[in-house]
């Protein structure tokens, strides 16, 4: 990493990539980014000529942040790049060099964890007991005991649920936890799961002379902000919200 002082701090999903329902004018040339058998995702041309361009560039390391889990990682192209050594996956429970778990940073985490006032394995209990819905319509996940992940299995017509789910989260307001939402999909993530956290690990350890952040989502702007340049997406949520306070 020494020889490279600029970092690309991207999001993945949506930002370098998404599902084929998100595609216009779709075609089977597109560049497949994840080999996910019930959802893969695909790269524009556009978004695969921006990911080029900075890993083939011999001065820039990039570096994914996401909330993928381990294994939805490895299923993407960019575990098996070597031109990629760093990424930060879990929302930062976990940091990643050359695909080998940064034993640093995971002490800080683990420290973290063994402190929480609730368990995940308690907490979802305690939620599935006090939000009365039907269960079975949504898929309720304890990821790798990192964060909880409930989604709503029916992606047509999720909104509703989502937003009842999400209102009755927030007025728990559960202690040491924040609460996500995004599409059909509520994340439950102790405080401390912070990407710009981590991206403050990395910059202090590696100290890069230029850092860049992309992403789309206003979620995203967090540790986007932690960069010396933001990069936006133009189909994206962040964008759409400039537009209107533009318009307004």
């Amino acid at each position: 990493m020494q020889d490279r002082d600029i970092f690309l701090f991207t999001d993945l999903d949506d930002t370098l990539w998404q599902t084929k329902r998100k595609i216009e004018n779709f075609h089977q040339n597109l560049k497949q980014a994840t080999n996910s058998l019930t959802h893969p995702s695909f790269m524009r041309e556009d978004q695969e000529l921006f990911s080029e361009l900075f890993l083939n560039h011999p001065d820039i390391s990039v570096i994914p942040i996401t909330a993928r889990e381990l294994n939805q990682y490895k299923r993407t192209y960019l575990y098996n790049d070597n031109r990629v050594k760093l990424a930060v996956i879990y929302f930062s429970g976990m940091i990643l060099y050359e695909n080998k778990i940064d034993e640093e940073w995971q002490k800080i985490i683990n420290n973290k964890y063994a402190k929480l006032k609730f368990k995940l394995s308690k907490l979802q209990e305690l939620i599935k007991n006090h939000i009365k819905v039907k269960w079975g319509e949504f898929k309720f996940v304890n990821v790798d005991n990192f964060y909880l992940n409930i989604k709503y299995i029916d992606r047509s017509s999720y909104k509703e649920p989502i937003e009842y789910v999400y209102k009755i989260l927030k007025e728990m307001e559960l202690d040491g936890f924040s609460v996500n939402s995004n599409d059909n999909n509520i994340a439950i993530l102790p405080l401390f799961l912070n990407k710009e956290l981590a991206i403050d690990y990395i910059i202090d350890k590696y100290n890069p002379r230029l850092t860049l952040g992309a992403g789309d989502s206003l979620s995203d702007l967090g540790f986007m902000q932690k960069s010396n340049y933001l990069i936006i997406p133009q189909k994206s949520q962040i964008n759409k919200k400039l537009n209107n306070i533009l318009i307004n």
